[in-house]
């Protein structure tokens, strides 16, 4: 017969026992009181949080009502979300109520069917609208909320078992707080009426069950299975019946939940099935022999075989056998003896697919690879070089040592061996690189097998000291030749630091293209004469023709050609001999001449340089530059006639002021020239004249005389230059007032006298500088008179034998100075 547990208010009667559905026996425990789980938000939000079904909202306190605030921007209801203090196992609570005051701020619109939800660890769910069990839609208004947690009135149809199933792990607890949008819900004061076997209350919980539990089953709610027990499905929960352990007799007990053994005699599995690790033999024979322990290093894991014994399963990492007693392959050590079995230390310079790669005892590796050796392949074999180490594999490069420029011979490629870590091969002498493959700069012929030898270039026929790593060729100069550079080319001559000129002889006057090597000197063919062998020779012509002989007449020339080179000897002879012959000549007359005649050049330098003053120069700078501003502000009165006037004038002002600088310039240069000339010759005349005086003895009139003729020269040249300095002076003056007046025209205000004592001035600097190039060309008139006449004295003196005196160079002289007169006079035009 069923028992329950009876209430003394309910007005559902008496609750069935829930016992986890494992009794229908039970009655009303003892030591169980009335308690609320509660929240009244005086301090805060008390852990509550809040959200829709899209993300969580911000919950905010109402301190002034103890309230805590939700709002919805959206089209979706802001709930209420309960702490853990709320959630777990509520069993007690069953039939209880869960209440709580709630208001809005905006009028409701209509209940939905999951105002209130309370979810189940499952993911089953409780579900009510705002208005069941006849409470209120939210209004602007508290209201209190009042729901009895029991299966008739939520929407969910649950038998009480189920009902009070979810109970037992509620997980949340929803409450609707929000009905528009734009609506804000304020929750205040919630609890839940539930049960506590703490002393809480003196009000005794008399809806708490204890039941009475069938075999298997034990706790106050029948809620664990008794020891030697387990659930019948694993992990099934304390809903799920427990049932009897199967362990094979090697267990009394397992755990619950799992259903897991407590396997004793060495055996393992779930329900003891299997030897535990480290053992052998069949478990299911239900005997507390039934597992051998293995003979297994580090207690490793074994199989019995058919045939009796074991063999170890799971053997250390390098050890094979049956009971791991000796080293796998690509390992080497003695188990037996109590050395442990270790990877061959070949640097993983071997193939883990092979067998056999180094000796099991020793370790020595007998089968490397990658070009390396050695015990334990550490290095690289002969004839290969690089690290054999390295993490990365086949470093191991092959020796590309060149045989010719190597050391281990000519022919014993075998032996060409280079250093194993560089890779760096053995060279003969003056050969580079690193495989020995070339000749160091200025060397050649590498495959000489003994080493490169020297370019030995010659320094003279070429361009550096370098050569052709292969031929030796040395890299020549123009028109230079061989394999040193050290001969001219054919149809070249003058070996030299230059190169080698070409021959460029004549295709129609030479015999042949090429020319003697040091001269250049054609090689002519008959009647032809000239270095290119270009002309013809004397009184003869076209040399296309074969140089043909000139008519008679040329043979009267050449006559008189050879007399006169006959006089000319005779004329060496008699110098020769007054040479040999010397006598004493005294002319202190033209001594004194000559220092007069330096003195007073001198001091006309110093007058001539004196002439231009410094402030003169700084007016003349300073009325050039104002040229330009005064045209920049009569440009703005161009149409007045005296403006344009002004601009005329001013122009030609600066073309004569050109002029003028150019004529002061050059003769300040002439007369430079001509001082350091007469002071050169003076004293060059006045020591040949006293060498000669000291050498002949005697007294030369005509000497004298173009002495005083040169002196003469001097005083007109001298007068000529004092006038041209008063005319600069008169010039300078003029400029000076041409300037002042052209200042006072621009900024003043009597603009037309000016303009017209402007032109004025102009007019007379015109006609000074004319008169300036007159009298600049008096000079050059004076130098031909005086030219003239020295060849005249010249004609005479060369009749008649006297002292060796250089009357063509006096001549000369003249000639230079006519020229030089010539020049200034076309300059000053």
């Amino acid at each position: 017969m069923e028992s329950v547990v009876a209430r003394q208010i309910n007005q559902f009667g008496c609750t069935p026992c829930f016992c986890y559905g494992h009794s229908s026996v039970c009655f009303t425990a003892d030591g169980f009181y009335a308690v609320n789980i509660s929240s009244s938000f005086d301090y805060g939000i008390e852990k509550w949080t809040a959200g829709s079904e899209r993300k969580l909202e911000q919950l905010q306190w109402d301190e002034a009502e103890k309230a805590i605030v939700v709002s919805q921007i959206d089209y979706y209801p802001v709930y209420f979300f309960a702490p853990n203090e709320f959630l777990g196992d509520l069993r007690f609570a069953y039939n209880q109520e869960l209440t709580f005051i709630l208001r809005i701020q905006l009028e409701s619109t209509a209940p939905s069917g999951k105002d209130i939800i309370i979810t189940g660890a499952n993911g089953r769910e409780l579900i009510a609208p705002i208005t069941a069990q006849n409470n209120h839609l939210p209004d602007k208004v508290e209201q209190i909320y009042r729901f009895r947690l029991h299966q008739s009135f939520w929407a969910s149809r649950l038998s009480e078992i189920e009902f009070i199933g979810i109970l037992a792990n509620i997980t949340a607890i929803k409450i609707r707080g929000t009905y528009s949008r734009g609506d804000v819900g304020f929750l205040s004061s919630i609890s839940l009426s539930t049960a506590s076997s703490s002393l809480y209350s003196t009000i005794a919980a008399d809806w708490v069950e204890q039941c009475e539990c069938p075999e298997g089953h034990v706790g106050q709610f029948c809620e664990s299975c008794a020891p030697g027990y387990r659930r019948a499905v694993k992990f099934g929960g304390p809903l799920t019946k427990c049932i009897k352990c199967d362990c094979h007799g090697h267990s009394d007990s397992c755990d619950a939940e799992s259903g897991a053994c407590i396997c004793q005699h060495n055996t393992g599995g779930d329900t003891c099935e299997t030897c535990a690790r480290g053992y052998y033999g069949n478990a299911l024979n239900g005997t507390e022999t039934d597992c051998q322990k293995c003979d297994c290093p580090e207690n490793g894991p074994c199989l019995a075989l058919p045939e009796g014994g074991m063999a170890c399963s799971e053997c250390p990492l390098g050890h094979a056998g049956l009971k791991c007693e000796f080293c796998a392959s690509e390992f080497y050590g003695d188990p037996l003896k109590g050395q442990p079995c270790l990877p061959c230390p070949c640097n993983d310079n071997i193939d883990f697919n092979a067998i056999g790669n180094c000796n099991s005892k020793s370790g020595e590796c007998l089968k490397c690879i990658y070009n390396t050796t050695g015990f334990n392949c550490e290095k690289c074999k002969t004839g290969f070089w690089g690290n054999a180490t390295s993490e990365l594999r086949n470093e191991c490069q092959e020796c590309r040592c060149y045989a010719p420029g190597t050391k281990k011979g000519y022919n014993d490629f075998d032996n060409l061996r280079c250093d194993s870590e560089t890779g760096q091969c053995d060279c003969w002498p003056h050969v580079n690189g690193r495989n020995c493959d070339s000749c160091e700069k200025g060397f050649y012929n590498i495959t000489s097998g003994i080493g490169c030898q020297r370019c030995e270039c010659d320094p003279i026929g070429s361009e550096d000291a370098f050569c052709d790593a292969v031929s030796g060729k040395c890299k020549c100069k123009p028109g230079v030749t061989g394999l040193k550079c050290n001969q001219c080319a054919r149809e070249h001559f003058g070996f030299s630091f230059e190169g080698c000129k070409p021959c460029e002889c004549d295709s129609i006057g030479s015999e042949i293209k090429d020319c003697d090597v040091h001269t250049g000197q054609c090689f002519c063919r008959e009647n032809v004469e000239g270095r290119q062998c270009n002309q013809c020779t004397e009184n003869r012509f076209n040399i296309r023709a074969g140089c043909l002989p000139c008519d008679d007449c040329y043979n009267l020339i050449q006559i008189r050609k050879n007399q006169m080179i006959k006089e000319i000897e005779q004329m060496e002879d008699s110098l020769n001999y007054w040479q040999t012959h010397p006598v004493t000549v005294d002319d202190e007359h033209i001594t004194s001449l000559v220092k007069e005649q330096r003195k007073e050049v001198l001091d006309f330098n110093l007058k001539f340089k004196s002439a231009l003053d410094p402030k003169s120069i700084r007016e003349l700078k300073y009325f050039k530059q104002l040229i330009p501003r005064a045209s920049k502000l009569l440009s703005n009165f161009s149409n007045h006639t005296y403006f344009d006037s002004i601009d005329s004038t001013v122009e030609e002002l600066e073309i004569e002021l050109k002029d003028f600088k150019t004529i002061q310039a050059n003769l300040s240069m002439y007369l430079n020239t001509e001082l350091r000339r007469f002071q050169k010759e003076g004293k060059r005349n006045l020591e040949a004249a006293q060498a000669n005086a000291k050498k002949y003895g005697t007294f030369d009139p005509n000497i004298s005389e173009m002495a005083k003729d040169a002196l003469k020269y001097k005083k007109k040249s001298t007068d000529a230059n004092y006038q041209i300095k008063k005319l600069s002076e008169k010039i300078l003056k003029n400029v000076h007032q041409a300037k002042q007046e052209a200042h006072e025209a621009i900024f003043g205000d009597d603009v037309s006298k000016k303009v017209k004592e402007l032109e004025k001035m102009a007019n007379q600097t015109a006609a000074l500088l004319k008169k300036t190039k007159a009298l600049a060309a008096q000079p050059v008139l004076e130098a031909e008179k005086l030219y003239n006449e020295g060849l005249r004295l010249q004609i005479r003196l060369n009749e008649i034998k006297m002292p060796s005196f250089d009357f063509e160079k006096v001549c000369f002289r003249f000639k230079s100075a006519k020229k030089q007169n010539f020049e200034k006079s076309k300059l000053a035009k």
